[in-house]
Order: C-alpha cells, then sequence, then structure tokens
C-alpha cells in the first residue's frame, strides 16, 4: 500500500483530473529521477527484481530510492509492514471499541479507479483535493483509535498473486495468505491532505480486508471491477470512472473482529505512519472475478503486487478479541 504523492519517486494524480492527466502521470511515476538522501536518481520502484540494469528497484532495493531509506538494508525499520500475525500470540485489548465506519456520505458520488502500474486504486472522486474540511468526508472512527479522532476515507487498493495458488495477500493470519487483499487508506482529519499526513507519527490508518475465493461471484466486486472496467484497465496509465460505488461494499459482514499494530506504508517510500486494522473475516469472490484481476497488467515482469512479510522486531499485535476463546 502506497500513497500517490508529490514526494520524488511517486506523484499525486487527482481522481478530479482528465483520464489522460492520468496516463501522463503514470509515465512521470515510472520514470521520476531525482536524487536526496542517498538515493539512486533515475530509478523507478516495482515488487519484481529486475535490479538497476531495468532501473527498477525490487522489494530488496527500495531503500536505494530517493527519499526511502526506511525500506530497510540499515535504516531503522523497527515499524515496516506488512506483517505475518499469528493469533494465539495477539494481545487481547478490551479497550477497543466497534469500528465506525462512515462511508455513505451523499457528497461521495463515485470512484475514480486507476491502473497505476504496481495497483488498481479506487480513489474517490475528491481525494486529490489538497485540503478540505472533512465535515462531508467518508470516515473512520472508533475500535483501536483515541476517542474524537476520525481518519478520512481517501482510497482503496488493491493486492494479488499473478499465479495460481492462495498467494496474493500482503498480511498473513496464522501463517495462511489470502488470494487478494484491498487496503482502505484514510488519513487523519488533525492534516488538511493525506500527503500531509503520510510523513507525519500516526497520520493514517489502513483498514486491511482479505479476499478468498468462495463459491459465487461478489456483487460489489463486479460493480466496482465490473468486466467492462477491467477491460479498460488492462495496462498501466488506464482511469475509469465509476459511478454511485460505496467501499463500504468491501468490509467484512462482520467488523467486530480486528488485529491491530503500527507500521508503515508497505511500498516506497515505507513512511512508518500507519495504524493498521487488520480485519479477521474475510470478504469473497469466485474464482472468475479472481482470474478477472489477475487479467489486469502492472509491471509485466512481476507475479505478485505484494511486498514480502516484515519483522515485528518486538511489537506486539494486539486484538479486538480473545484469542484464547475465538
Amino acid at each position: 500500500m502506497l500513497l500517490l504523492s508529490a514526494s520524488c519517486g511517486l506523484l499525486l494524480a487527482s481522481a478530479a483530473a482528465p483520464v489522460v492527466v492520468v496516463a501522463v502521470a503514470m509515465m512521470l511515476l515510472l520514470s521520476a529521477s531525482c536524487d536526496q538522501n542517498g538515493g539512486d536518481a533515475g530509478w523507478g520502484w516495482s515488487y519484481s527484481h529486475g535490479g538497476k540494469a531495468l532501473h527498477f528497484a525490487g522489494p530488496d532495493q527500495w531503500s536505494r530510492l530517493p527519499g526511502s531509506s526506511r525500506c530497510g538494508h540499515g535504516a531503522p525499520t523497527e515499524r515496516q509492514a506488512p506483517v505475518s500475525i499469528t493469533t494465539s500470540k495477539a494481545a487481547y485489548n478490551p479497550a477497543f471499541a466497534a469500528l465506525e465506519f462512515d462511508y455513505d456520505w451523499p457528497s461521495i458520488s463515485g470512484l475514480t479507479v486507476v491502473n497505476d502500474g504496481v495497483s488498481l486504486i479506487a480513489m474517490l472522486a475528491d481525494s486529490g483535493a489538497a485540503t478540505n474540511t472533512h465535515t462531508d468526508k467518508a470516515t473512520l472512527s472508533g475500535g483501536p483509535f483515541e476517542a474524537g479522532a476520525r481518519f478520512v476515507l481517501r482510497e482503496a487498493r488493491f493486492h494479488w498473486g499473478s499465479n495460481a495458488g492462495s498467494s496474493g495477500s500482503e498480511h498473513a493470519i496464522d501463517g495462511q495468505f489470502a488470494e487478494a487483499e484491498v487496503h482502505l487508506v484514510h488519513y487523519s482529519d488533525r492534516f488538511a491532505s493525506s500527503i500531509e499526513a503520510q510523513a507525519s507519527p500516526r497520520g493514517l490508518a489502513v483498514v486491511a480486508v482479505f479476499i478468498r475465493v468462495g463459491d459465487a461471484p461478489n456483487a460489489a466486486f463486479d460493480r466496482l471491477l465490473g468486466s467492462s472496467t477491467i477491460a479498460a484497465l488492462a495496462e498501466a496509465g488506464a482511469a475509469v470512472s465509476v459511478p454511485g460505488v460505496s467501499l463500504a461494499e468491501w468490509l467484512p459482514a462482520s467488523t467486530e473482529q480486528y488485529f491491530h499494530y503500527p507500521g508503515s506504508l508497505t511500498a516506497p517510500p515505507c513512511y512508518e505512519s500507519v495504524r493498521w486494522v487488520v480485519m479477521r473475516e474475510p470478504i469473497t469472490i469466485s474464482q472468475e472475478q479472481l482470474d478477472r484481476l489477475r487479467s489486469v497488467r502492472t509491471d509485466p515482469t512481476i507475479s505478485s503486487n505484494s511486498r514480502p512479510l516484515q519483522p515485528l522486531n518486538g511489537r506486539v499485535v494486539e486484538a479486538s478479541f480473545n484469542p484464547n476463546f475465538a
């Protein structure tokens, strides 16, 4: 999971901008060049391991990118994500409240789905705004967050594996990956924008939902990522407007049981500003829908757009339920 930002190596793409602008933004994203913090100028990044010869840094080389030293290789990487969660080792926190997803504001007119070359992103129609009053936004509160804390929904980002099997999610629970994972990305309303929040401690809250293959198609999947939409998003740089869709449809039927830990973005620049909420219950899609998602071309050299698991480094994963009785 990353945010499209104006920082070096990434680019802010407004969902309200014309589609052609998004395509140009993609070209800039893949060729961004700057040199600071000891990074290698002229590099892009991907989930593959192409190396410097291809000018694409794989995960083991992300820390060499400008401004991305947090991603590893001797940097202070104490709070990186994703992680493997062991239910029996999670610490039950009885103070955790129910998560409050206020996603149904009438001013949210639709989404723009973008193939940015490394993932699919469903962006709220006004999520590219530099500032806002937060009074008419879809928000997240409650849960593990402090009383009065509120996080503004910005986008959903999808991760999946391109090969047959169950690998595709970024997180793992009890050693098991899911076929895919969606991240609902929020930023604290203490900040004027997600760009400001992502570089600030505890500035972001991301809800991770596992996507598993079930027996029946998922109607919400078809509303957001129908066959015609997926076809239009087949190549990197494409964008499609999808009206009348709520990201609330991508939440599991029950949101009572979840895990929480402090972590980071799962892509450069790996800011350690994320409060992760990993839902225990998955959502399901059909095998045909998963195959449809796998048909989207991102970096053609990758087999997955998920970052490898990162060490906990002493962090405690907390749970909203008692693992001994769940």
